[in-house]
């Protein structure tokens, strides 16, 4: 299985910097440390509320941020379920 958190945590800071925020300014508008930020942008601990947190605070869209590609409204929801899925298993394998 691909390492898709590393993916994710890339798209993260990307999309933090083409914005011209700092870590720290991105931490304070989250409500967490510039510390788990830090995590969150290598893809650690990252959560799926988390992740929608991030994609709403950035202004990005949830669906290219997990996935780094866009998707047409109509393949979206099913591709965002199906990408939440797969994350629930996960954190479920981690967690056990």
């Amino acid at each position: 299985m691909p390492d898709y958190r590393a993916h994710i945590g890339r798209r993260i800071r990307q999309a933090r910097e083409s914005q011209g925020l700092t870590q720290c300014e991105l931490a304070k508008r989250l409500g967490i440390s510039y510390q788990l930020l830090q995590q969150h942008e290598v893809g650690q601990k990252l959560n799926l509320d988390r992740m929608i947190a991030i994609a709403e605070t950035l202004r990005v869209d949830f669906y290219a941020l997990i996935s780094g590609q866009a998707a047409s409204p109509s393949r979206r929801g099913r591709k965002v379920l199906e990408l939440a899925g797969a994350l629930a298993s996960a954190a479920s394998a981690i967690a056990v």
